[in-house]
């Protein structure tokens, strides 16, 4: 792996942004992007040195510039997806959710904490829906939709708020995958 990293695939700027930030468990990651079109990419592992996460991010930024991508329009499903996770990021903007900054690490925990609930409510033999005393809905497959809501909401202020790429249907390996998006 060289310590030049590629040019952006997106606007092809060649002057990119490598940052490298400790976690709160000490590890650390490294994100590279761009400051014109706002792409970026980030180390999924956590490393011991800044130096193995910086190359780490570099070596996945040059491999993801290496193999082509198609930046054709989103599919219908990916679209309703987009839409959807745009909704739901706007409505929980509008309702203060974003004033203060979210980490990574606490979008994970909430989605964590949602998936917990449902897994209580299996454990506790309830439905898959009912509701409660007050008329709401309750059971598992609404901690599973709220665990969506909450993913959708971090895509949605991804996307939205740091004009990122949106979601795309690669039909030749059958995956969602994030795409580069205008």
């Amino acid at each position: 792996m060289g310590k030049i990293l590629k040019p952006c695939p997106h606007c092809g700027k060649k002057s990119l942004n490598v940052k490298v930030m400790q976690t709160q468990m000490g590890y650390y990651q490294g994100v590279v992007f761009c400051s014109k079109c706002g792409i970026r990419a980030v180390s999924v592992l956590s490393f011991d040195s800044k130096e193995k996460a910086k190359e780490a991010v570099m070596a996945n930024w040059n491999a993801v510039v290496e193999s082509p991508v198609d930046i054709a329009e989103p599919t219908a499903k990916a679209k309703m997806l987009n839409d959807l996770s745009k909704e739901i990021y706007e409505n929980a903007k509008s309702h203060g959710w974003w004033d203060k900054e979210r980490s990574f690490g606490d979008i994970i925990a909430l989605c964590h904490s949602e998936l917990s609930e449902a897994l209580e409510e299996y454990r506790n033999d309830k439905p898959f829906i009912y509701y409660g005393a007050d008329k709401k809905p309750e059971g598992i497959a609404v901690e599973l939709i709220d665990c969506i809501i909450r993913i959708l909401d971090y895509c949605g202020h991804e996307r939205f708020s740091r004009r990122m790429g949106g979601v795309n249907f690669n039909n030749k390996r059958k995956c969602l995958r994030s795409r580069l998006v205008r």
